[in-house]
C-alpha cells in the first residue's frame, strides 16, 4: 500500500479504506434514493452539493497527479500473519459428494486443485453454510437438507478459526482457536455447536456465531469475499451495470454502512414518535395537577358551606313563622271581602228576576205577531205564483209573433242585397266588356310571354337542383362506404383485441408455470421422469431450453433462438437407446405426446478444438450459456451452432455470405437479429428465409410480453374509440346528407309543381285568347241578370205585404200580459214588505230569547256564588283558627333554634333548596374524598413539582435527538465522500492491475443511477484513436477472466475480511493468461501476509514457482468405499 501511496500522491490506506465494522445492521431493503434517508433542509443540501463538488475536484487533482507508469506498481509487504479470523482447518462428513474430507489451510496462500467433479467447490459451499449463509446463497440448493450426501441421513461441517492476539473473541473461554460445527439433518433441522480449542462446547446459538463473525469481520454474504463458481463465471459476462454497482457496495461494506445508517435513522424516527407520544402525556399530568389544585381549593370551600348552612337554618326557622303570620292576615282579609261580595249578590238576584219576567212577556207578544204575518205572506205568495204562470203563457205567444216578424224582415233584407248585387254585377260586366274589347288581345299576349319567361327560369333552376341532387347522392354513397369501412375496421380491431386477450391469458398461465411454453403436458412428463428415475441409466435432460440461458443482450435472442431452433430447445436428451425407449414408454403410459428425443452420450467436458469463426463473430453457441457440457455438445451436433453467425441486419448477412471472399473460417450460415436466415445451397444459389415474429424461449420476459400485450389492447381500445368516433361522425354526416337529400327533393318537387302550374296557366291564357271573340255574347248574360233582378223585386214585394199582419199579431199578444205584469209588481212589492217585517220580528224574538237565557244563567251564577261565599267564609274561619294554633308552636320552636328573631326576604322553599344543595355538596365532598386536607396539600405540591421536572426532561431529550440527527447527517455526508474515494481508488488499482498484462481500463461509476460500467483497452501503448475501449461482453474468455481477476484484486484492497476465496477464476483462460493471472494473484497475496487467500482451480501449476507460504491441496473424484482424503502438500 505504501507503494501505491507513494506513486499516487496520497495516503490511500488511511484516507480511502473504510473503518472496520463492529456492528451488523438488520437486513432491510435500501431506500429508493439516498436523498430520502434523512430529512435535510435546502441549506444543508446546498452545503452537501458544495462539499461533493470539492470531493470531485480532489478526485480530478489526484487523477492529474496519477499519470505514472502502471508497470512499476508496487505493494508494501505486510509480514505478520493474521491473529484472528483465518481458517485453520475444515472437516466435512456426508456433505455433497464427500463422505469424509478434512483440509488444513496455511495462513497466507492456499490452492485447491482437482478435476471437475472432485468436490472442490463443495469446500467453499460448506464454509459459507457453516459460517451462517443460507442455502440460496450457494446457488447449489434451495434447502440445506439438499446438501446432504445421497444415502446419508445427516451431514456435519466443522470449521476451525484462529483466535489470537488482543482482538481475540473471549479467549478465556475459547482459547487460541474457535471450532464452529453445524449439523444438517434430512428433516430440515440444522444445529450449531461452537467449541473451544480443546473441543469443549461453549455455545449452541446462532447469536454467538453472529458475534464471532462480527468480531472477526467475516463477511459470509459478501460475494467478493467468497466468490463462488457461478458468480465467478457470470461476474463480468452477464451482470448488469446495476448488479456490478451493487457488488461494489457489498464488497466494500458501503451497503452495510448505509443499512446501519438507515437503522439508526429508523431508531431515531421511532424515538421521535415515542417522544411525541410521551409529549401527549404532559397534558394529562397538567390535568392531574389542576385536579389536585381544584381538590385543594374545594377543601377550603367546605368549611364556608357549613357556616352558610347554619345561617340558612336560623333564617328558615323564623321564615316559617313569618309565612304563617302573613297567611293568617291574608285569610282574614279574604273573609271581609267575601262578606261584602255576598251582600252585593242578593241585590243583583232581585233585579235579574224582574228583568227576566219582562223579557218573557215581550217574547210572547212578538211570537203572536210573527204567526199573523206568516199567514198573510202565504196568501200573497200563492196569488203571485198564479199571475206569473199566466204571464209566461202570453209571453210565449208574443215571442212566436215577434220571431215571425223578424224572419220576414231578414228575408226582405236578403232579397234586397241579392238584387243590389245583381245590379252591381250588371254595371261591372258592361264596363269590363267595353274595356276588354280594347285590351284583351294585348294583355293576353303579354301574360303569355311573361309566363313563358318565368317557365324558362324555373326550368334552369330545376336543372341546378337536379345537379345538386346528383352531388348529394354521390356524397351519400361516399359516406356509406366510410361507414362500411369503419364497421369492418371495428370488427377487425375487436378480433385483434380478443386474440391479444387470449394471448395475455396464455402468458399469465405461462407466468405461473414456466413449463407451459414447452407444452401443457410437459410438467406431467417431468414429474413422471422424476418418479421413475430408476428406469433410466442416466436421467434424461430436458427440455433443453430450461437448461440454457442467453449470454448476450436480449436484442440477440430472436436470432440465437432461430439459429438453434425452437424444436431443439424443446427436445430431451438421453444417454443411450435404452433410455430413449424407456422415455417413450413413459410418455405412452402417461398419455403425454412424446417430445423430440436426442440420443447422445453424456460427457463432462464440452467439445474442444471446434472449427469456430474468429472471436469477433457472435455465434449461436457463443450466444448461450449451458448448465451442462452435454447440452452445448447436443446443440453443436444438432445445429452446428459453432458455425451459425448472428449479425445485426440482412445487409450484413448478405455481404458476409455472398460478397466476402474468402469466406471467414468456420462460418456455415448467417442469421440476423430478426431471425432471418441467409445461406447458400449446395449448388451455390443464394437463399434468404424470413424469421419468426417473436421469441418463445430464450430471454423471454413474460412480464414484459404481458405488459406489451396489455399496452396493445389499450392501443386497440383507443383505435376502436377513434373508429367509433369516425363512424359516429360518418353517421352524423349521412343523416345530414339524408336531410339535404329530402330538402332538395322537396325543392325539386316544388319547382316541378310550379312549372306545371305555369304551363297550365299558359295553356289557359292561350285558350282564352283564342276564344276572345266570344266576349260579344256577354249582352245575353246582362239580359239574364236583369230578369233575375225583376224576379227578386217581386219576391221582396210579397214579403213586405206579409209583414204588417205579423206585426199586428205580435202587438195583440203583447197587450194580453201587460196588465198582468202591473198587478204582479203590486203583489211582489206587498210580499217583499211583509217578508222584511217578518224578518225584523224574527230577529227581535231571537234577541229576547237570548236575553232571557243570559239572565237566567246569570241569576243561577249569582245564587251559586252566594252559596259558595257563605261556605268559603266558614272554611276560612276554621283555617285561621288552626293556623293561629300552629303559629304558636312554630314560634316556640324558632325560639329554641334561634332566640333572636331573624328577618329575611327569602321564602322557606328557597331556603330549603339552598340548604339541601349545600348539604349535598358537603356530603359528596366528605363521601368521595378519603384523604385528609394534609394529604391533598402534599399530593398537589408533589404533582406540580413532578410535572415541571418531566417537561424539562422532554425538552432536553428533543434537543438531544436534534443533535443526533445532525451528527447522523454529517456521517452520511462522510459516507458519500468515502464512497467516491473508494470508487476512485478502485478505478486506479483496476487500471494498475490491468497494466501487468499491457491492458488499460477504467471503471465508470454513476452513483445517482447506481450503475458501474467496465471498459477495457487491450493495447495500452496504442493511441486513443487507434485503441477503442471495449465492453467486457466483447472480450474473449481469457481476457474477460483476467479482467475479472484485476477487478476482484482492486476490490479486495478495500476489504478488511481475514480471508478471501475464489472458485475457478481461470476457467476460460488460456495458458498464458492463466500464468499471468496466477502470478498476479500470488504476488498480491504475498503483499498481504496478514490475510488468508483460498484459490480453487481445475488446472495444474507446473509453471508457477511455489514457496513455503503456498499450500496446495490436490483432490481426486470420490471413489466407492472412500474413507478419508488426506492433504497432499507442496
Amino acid at each position: 500500500s505504501s507503494g501505491i501511496n507513494a506513486e499516487y500522491g496520497g495516503s490511500v490506506e488511511e484516507d480511502h479504506k473504510m473503518p472496520k465494522r463492529t456492528r451488523k445492521g438488520k437486513e432491510k431493503a435500501p431506500s429508493d434514493s439516498e436523498e430520502e434517508l434523512f430529512d435535510v433542509s435546502e441549506e444543508e443540501e446546498e452545503e452537501e452539493e458544495e462539499q461533493e463538488s470539492r470531493y470531485d475536484q480532489i478526485d480530478e487533482d489526484n487523477e492529474e497527479e496519477s499519470e505514472v507508469d502502471d508497470s512499476n506498481f508496487t505493494f508494501e509487504e505486510k509480514e505478520n500473519e493474521a491473529d484472528i479470523g483465518i481458517i485453520e482447518a475444515i472437516e466435512l462428513v456426508n456433505f455433497m459428494c464427500h463422505r469424509h474430507l478434512k483440509l488444513t489451510f496455511g495462513p497466507n496462500i492456499n490452492f485447491i486443485v482437482g478435476v471437475n467433479g472432485s468436490g472442490k467447490s463443495a469446500v467453499l459451499v460448506a464454509l459459507t453454510v457453516c459460517l451462517g449463509a443460507k442455502a440460496g446463497f450457494t446457488n447449489r440448493a434451495s434447502k440445506l437438507n439438499e446438501l446432504i450426501r445421497g444415502g446419508a441421513s445427516y451431514a456435519t461441517i466443522s470449521v476451525r478459526l484462529r483466535n489470537r492476539g488482543g482482538e481475540a473473541y473471549k479467549p478465556e473461554l475459547f482459547g487460541e482457536s474457535i471450532i464452529i460445527e453445524r449439523r444438517l439433518s434430512k428433516d430440515g433441522a440444522a444445529q450449531y455447536k461452537i467449541k473451544s480449542a480443546n473441543g469443549h462446547t461453549v455455545s449452541s446459538t446462532a447469536g454467538e456465531l453472529q458475534m464471532i463473525t462480527e468480531q472477526f469481520n467475516i463477511q459470509v454474504n459478501n460475494p467478493c469475499a467468497i466468490l463462488m463458481q457461478d458468480t465467478s463465471r457470470q461476474f463480468l459476462n452477464s451482470s448488469r451495470a446495476q448488479d456490478k454497482y451493487e457488488l461494489f457496495l457489498k464488497a466494500t461494506q458501503l451497503d452495510q454502512m448505509k443499512k446501519d445508517f438507515e437503522d439508526i435513522h429508523k431508531d431515531q424516527t421511532d424515538m421521535m414518535i415515542l417522544l411525541s407520544k410521551k409529549k401527549t402525556l404532559l397534558p394529562e399530568m397538567q390535568k392531574q395537577v389542576d385536579e389536585l389544585e381544584r381538590e385543594y381549593k374545594e377543601m377550603q370551600q367546605v368549611r364556608d358551606w357549613e357556616t352558610q348552612v347554619r345561617d340558612f337554618k336560623n333564617m328558615l326557622a323564623w321564615a316559617y313563622v313569618t309565612e304563617d303570620e302573613k297567611e293568617i292576615a291574608g285569610l282574614k282579609k279574604e273573609i271581609e271581602a267575601e262578606k261584602r261580595g255576598a251582600s252585593n249578590h242578593e241585590a243583583k238576584v232581585a233585579e235579574l228576576t224582574r228583568s227576566n219576567q219582562e223579557i218573557d212577556h215581550k217574547y210572547e207578544e212578538k211570537n203572536k205577531e210573527l204567526n199573523d204575518f206568516t199567514e198573510q205572506l202565504k196568501v200573497a205568495t200563492s196569488q203571485k205564483s198564479e199571475i206569473e204562470a199566466q204571464i209566461r203563457e202570453f209571453k210565449k205567444e208574443e215571442a212566436k209573433s215577434t220571431l215571425k216578424v223578424n224572419d220576414l224582415k231578414k228575408k226582405i233584407d236578403a232579397v234586397r242585397r241579392r238584387r243590389d248585387a245583381v245590379l252591381r254585377n250588371i254595371r261591372e260586366t258592361e264596363e269590363r266588356i267595353a274595356k276588354a274589347a280594347r285590351e284583351d288581345r294585348e294583355s293576353k299576349t303579354k301574360e303569355i310571354q311573361v309566363a313563358k319567361e318565368k317557365l324558362r327560369h324555373l326550368q334552369d333552376d330545376t336543372s341546378k337542383i337536379k345537379a345538386e341532387k346528383d352531388g348529394i347522392f354521390r356524397k351519400l354513397e361516399e359516406t356509406m362506404v366510410k361507414l362500411r369501412e369503419a364497421e369492418s375496421r371495428v370488427t377487425e380491431l375487436n378480433t385483434q383485441k380478443r386474440n391479444l386477450q387470449n394471448e395475455i391469458q396464455t402468458l399469465k398461465r405461462q407466468k405461473q408455470d414456466k413449463l407451459q411454453v414447452y407444452g401443457q403436458k410437459t410438467p406431467e412428463l417431468l414429474k413422471a421422469i422424476a418418479g421413475n428415475n430408476r428406469r433410466f441409466r442416466k436421467t434424461p435432460i430436458g427440455p433443453l431450453g430450461m437448461k440454457v440461458e442467453l449470454s448476450v443482450g436480449l436484442e440477440w435472442a430472436l436470432g440465437v433462438e432461430t439459429a438453434i431452433t425452437t424444436q431443439t430447445l424443446k427436445s430431451f436428451v438421453v444417454d443411450n437407446v435404452e433410455d430413449e425407449k424407456s422415455l417413450k414408454e413413459l410418455c405412452n403410459r402417461t398419455q403425454v405426446r412424446p417430445p423430440a428425443i436426442i440420443t447422445s452420450k453424456f460427457v463432462d467436458q464440452p467439445y474442444q478444438n471446434l472449427d469456430e469463426p474468429p472471436p469477433n463473430f457472435l455465434t449461436a453457441l457463443r450466444g448461450v450459456r449451458c448448465e451442462e457440457p452435454i447440452i452445448s455438445n447436443v446443440i453443436t451436433d444438432q445445429r452446428r451452432a459453432e458455425g451459425l453467425v448472428i449479425v445485426d441486419n440482412r445487409e450484413q448477412a448478405t455481404q458476409l455470405m455472398y460478397n466476402t471472399n474468402p469466406m471467414p473460417q468456420g462460418i456455415v450460415e448467417a442469421y440476423t437479429k430478426r431471425g432471418e436466415r441467409v445461406f447458400r445451397t449446395r449448388g451455390g444459389a443464394q437463399n434468404i428465409l424470413a424469421g419468426p415474429d417473436n421469441v418463445e424461449i430464450l430471454g423471454v420476459n413474460v412480464e414484459d410480453k404481458i405488459r406489451d400485450a396489455e399496452e396493445q389492447v389499450k392501443v386497440i381500445d383507443y383505435q376502436i374509440e377513434e373508429v367509433g368516433r369516425e363512424r359516429t361522425a360518418a353517421e352524423k354526416t349521412r343523416q345530414e346528407i339524408e336531410n339535404d337529400k329530402r330538402l332538395v327533393q322537396r325543392k325539386l318537387t316544388s319547382q316541378e309543381q310550379a312549372m306545371n302550374g305555369i304551363a297550365e296557366d299558359i295553356r289557359e291564357m292561350e285558350r282564352q285568347a283564342a276564344e276572345s271573340d266570344r266576349n260579344s255574347n256577354l249582352s245575353e248574360d246582362v239580359i239574364e241578370q236583369q230578369a233575375s233582378v225583376t224576379a227578386l223585386e217581386n219576391e221582396m214585394k210579397d214579403l213586405q205585404n206579409q209583414l204588417p199582419g205579423a206585426e199586428e199579431e205580435a202587438a195583440r199578444a203583447k197587450k194580453k200580459f201587460l196588465p198582468l205584469e202591473t198587478k204582479l209588481q203590486e203583489y211582489s212589492k206587498q210580499s217583499d214588505g211583509m217578508e222584511e217585517k217578518l224578518g225584523k220580528i224574527e230577529k227581535e224574538l231571537q234577541r229576547l230569547m237570548q236575553n232571557s237565557e243570559n239572565g237566567k244563567k246569570t241569576l243561577a251564577d249569582l245564587m251559586r256564588k252566594q252559596g259558595e261565599s257563605e261556605s268559603k267564609i266558614a272554611k276560612i274561619n276554621l283555617a285561621v283558627t288552626a293556623l293561629e294554633t300552629a303559629l304558636q308552636d312554630k314560634i316556640e320552636k324558632a325560639m329554641q333554634i334561634c332566640p333572636r328573631r331573624v328577618e329575611t326576604d327569602k321564602t322557606t322553599t328557597v331556603l330549603n333548596r339552598q340548604i339541601l344543595a349545600l348539604e349535598t355538596k358537603i356530603r359528596k365532598e366528605q363521601e368521595g374524598r378519603k384523604k385528609t386536607s394534609m394529604e391533598v396539600t402534599k399530593q398537589f405540591l408533589d404533582a406540580k413539582k413532578r410535572f415541571s421536572e418531566v417537561a424539562g426532561e422532554m425538552t432536553n431529550l428533543i434537543e438531544f435527538q436534534e443533535r443526533i440527527r445532525q451528527h447522523l447527517d454529517g456521517r452520511y455526508r462522510r459516507w458519500i465522500y468515502f464512497r467516491k474515494a473508494i470508487a476512485r481508488r478502485t478505478n486506479i488499482l483496476f487500471n494498475a492491475f490491468l497494466a501487468r498484462k499491457g491492458y488499460a481500463g477504467h471503471l465508470t461509476f454513476d452513483h445517482k443511477a447506481k450503475t458501474l460500467d467496465i471498459f477495457i483497452q487491450l493495447d495500452k501503448m496504442r493511441s486513443e484513436k487507434e485503441n477503442v475501449s471495449r465492453d467486457t461482453k466483447s472480450l474473449s474468455g481469457g481476457e474477460r477472466s483476467y479482467s475479472t481477476v484485476a477487478l476482484l484484486l482492486s476490490l479486495w484492497e478495500a476489504m478488511e475480511t481475514p480471508f478471501r476465496a475464489m472458485d475457478e477464476f481461470d476457467v476460460f483462460m488460456d495458458a498464458v493468461n492463466r500464468r499471468i493471472s496466477m502470478e498476479l494473484l500470488i504476488n498480491a497475496a504475498r503483499m498481504h501476509k496478514n490475510r488468508q487467500f483460498i484459490f480453487i482451480t481445475p488446472h495444474e501449476f507446473s509453471t508457477i514457482k511455489t514457496g513455503p507460504d503456498i499450500k496446495i491441496h490436490r483432490m481426486y473424484p470420490p471413489e466407492r468405499g472412500q474413507a478419508t482424503l488426506h492433504d497432499m502438500q507442496e
